[in-house]
């Protein structure tokens, strides 16, 4: 059999069987029927598979050695040019002189100011808002306003009076007095209801 098996070799591929053919010949023929390990054609079919299966094999580990080289070769240069890209990136970020540094001073100062600006805004409009949606502070709001109009129209009143009657002093101070505390009494009417 060993006999067959090299000079099948030796006639089919042109060179002697190695130890690892060997091997892998006797894989393939244990798995076969007893019948079939003796058959010419079936061990020409298992030489030429093993032999493809070889050069398979050369072929992904020439593949795979010339791309560890070229990553080995290349290193340097990746290396090389992320480290310049890091270094361009921090150089960017720093300033140039001190007009630059007072500069990105201002920009940075203005841009947390206008935060801090718009924040209170909102913050202080919200808290507003808050505020005066209770119901007792928008009835007093309301009592204010109220008071307020009820006093313009007794010094509008008083004005209108003497403008007209410039003769007649009907529109005295007790008038005057008189009006304003019913102005005071509905005001602290409607605090009282609160």
């Amino acid at each position: 059999m060993r006999q067959l098996v090299e000079q099948m070799y030796r006639d089919l591929l042109e060179r002697e069987a190695s130890s690892e053919d060997y091997v892998k010949m006797e894989k393939f023929l244990r798995r076969l029927p007893v019948g079939m390990r003796d058959s010419p054609g079936v061990l020409a079919e298992i030489i030429f598979r093993s032999e493809h299966i070889r050069q398979i094999d050369e072929v992904v580990q020439k593949a795979s050695f010339e791309a560890q080289q070229t990553v080995h070769r290349d290193l340097p240069k990746r290396v090389e040019k992320a480290a310049e890209t890091a270094f361009y990136t921090f150089r960017d970020l720093m300033p140039v002189d001190s007009r630059d540094a007072m500069a990105r001073l201002y920009r940075w100062g203005a841009f947390w100011m206008l935060f801090v600006l718009i924040f209170g805004l909102v913050t202080g409009g919200a808290s507003t808002k808050w505020w005066l949606s209770r119901p007792e502070i928008r009835h007093h709001a309301i009592s204010e306003i109220n008071f307020n109009h009820c006093i313009d129209a007794v010094f509008g009143a008083a004005a209108i009076k003497q403008r007209n009657v410039a003769k007649d002093a009907d529109y005295g101070v007790e008038q005057f007095r008189s009006d304003a505390r019913i102005c005071a009494a509905e005001y602290a009417d409607r605090l009282a209801n609160q």
